[in-house]
């Protein structure tokens, strides 16, 4: 069996390399958007901690807050508090 040789059109070639060229820019594009994503997923894992810290220390702040009021509720009954001037009105 005998090989035949022919010339492709320049039409052909053009298509072909046009083709190849998109193609590589498209490879191009997914690595680079990959590497977006990667750099979107770590910046996402620090917010987490940082919310997570914040959440803790909330929740802290919360629970302290809420026992200083239970103190205040056991040495001023049915106590009201005016933060403007810092006084409390209480039932004796």
């Amino acid at each position: 069996m005998s090989q035949i040789k022919e010339k492709l059109s320049q039409d052909t070639l053009d298509y072909i390399n046009n083709t190849q060229s998109e193609l590589s820019m498209l490879i191009f594009q997914v690595g680079e958007i990959s590497f977006k994503i990667r750099e979107f997923k770590t910046e996402i894992e620090k917010f987490e901690a940082i919310k997570k810290e914040t959440e803790e220390k909330f929740d802290l702040l919360a629970l302290k807050l809420e026992n200083s009021i239970s103190d205040l509720q056991k040495k001023y009954p049915n106590g009201e508090i005016n933060l403007a001037d810092g006084t409390i009105s209480y039932e004796s």
